[in-house]
């Protein structure tokens, strides 16, 4: 019984330490409602913000949740199943054009 209990503990220190790195590497976290994008969390440049506002209007995007995470050296996009593969690749061409520095210049300001 102690052994399962041990294991359920370390189990959950585990998945805490995961959640909490995972965080730490997000840069910005776009929430897109009714077809419209604003920043959930973190920050983002208004120049690519305003691009990726572009792609959500033209694939006509109702919904759906945009992560914008730090690789090594670059950033790195993750989305909801919302998101059809052309609007995808689209954000993905934004995000992959400008620097890591560029990407968060607008860290703390919210549109």
């Amino acid at each position: 019984m102690t052994l399962v209990i041990t294991a359920v503990v370390i189990v959950i220190v585990l998945a805490m330490l995961y959640f909490a790195a995972r965080r730490d590497i997000t840069l910005c976290e776009l929430s897109i409602t009714k077809g419209k994008i604003t920043v959930a969390r973190g920050g983002i440049s208004p120049a690519v913000l305003s691009d990726l506002r572009d792609v959500v209007r033209r694939a006509r995007v109702k919904s759906g949740t945009v992560r914008i995470l730090r690789a090594k050296d670059h950033a790195r996009i993750e989305a909801s199943r919302d998101l059809d593969r052309a609007a995808l690749q689209a954000m993905r061409n934004i995000v992959g054009t400008v620097s890591l520095a560029k990407l968060a210049a607008g860290a703390g300001k919210r549109r």
